[in-house]
């Protein structure tokens, strides 16, 4: 029985869909969740995060080659880096198919991840998002794909197109991540309780 009294408890996740540890903590949260009494009260908000808010999409490039550029290590270490990504998604039905994977900005993903939080649709536009960019190779810098997604959630074509065309939800995005400096974040997925208690 429920209880109605219960205060409702708001949870803000800050992630990048660059991440694969954003989309390993996404599932573990959501596995966690259908065990909790009162998921109904449980309010999600996604905060916009961008690892590398300069990267340039290239379909081309190997994830493997930017890790180890980026991080400055061997390749072969990346490589290590992303089949342990690997298992860790086994563990929990997730394929990580990084030689598909596309390097790509997420700065259009963001903001339609925000769009859809006008629709009530943000939890499953960020799963979409994620699906898209680590299993099945897609495009998320890309309108074309990302219309596609928004297909799936139901949010309106037209909306999504004047959302990338006229560059919307830029400032939000801004403030999603000066808020995660304000709170010093350092690295994502980082979830916040009730705007009182953060956890890496």
């Amino acid at each position: 029985m429920k209880n109605n009294d219960t205060k409702l408890i708001e949870l803000e996740i800050w992630s990048d869909f660059m991440c694969p540890f954003c989309y390993i903590g996404k599932t573990k949260f959501e596995n966690a969740l259908e065990n909790f009494e009162f998921k109904d009260q449980v309010q999600i908000t996604w905060r916009s995060y961008q690892l590398d808010p300069n990267l340039h999409s290239n379909k081309y490039r190997n994830i493997n080659e930017y890790i180890a550029s980026t991080k400055q290590i061997p390749h072969e270490e990346a490589e290590q880096i992303n089949n342990y990504v690997k298992s860790l998604g086994e563990k929990l039905d997730l394929v990580f198919n990084f030689d598909d994977m596309q390097v790509t900005n997420t700065l259009k993903a963001h903001q339609l991840s925000h769009l859809a939080k006008k629709y009530n649709k943000q939890n499953l536009i960020e799963g979409l998002l994620f699906k898209a960019q680590f299993e099945e190779g897609k495009n998320i810098d890309a309108l074309p794909d990302l219309l596609v997604l928004a297909k799936k959630a139901e949010i309106p074509e037209e909306e999504v197109t004047k959302t990338i065309e006229q560059n919307l939800f830029i400032s939000e995005i801004a403030k999603d991540i000066q808020a995660s400096k304000d709170i010093g974040l350092t690295g994502v997925p980082f979830f916040v309780f009730n705007n009182k208690y953060g956890i890496s």
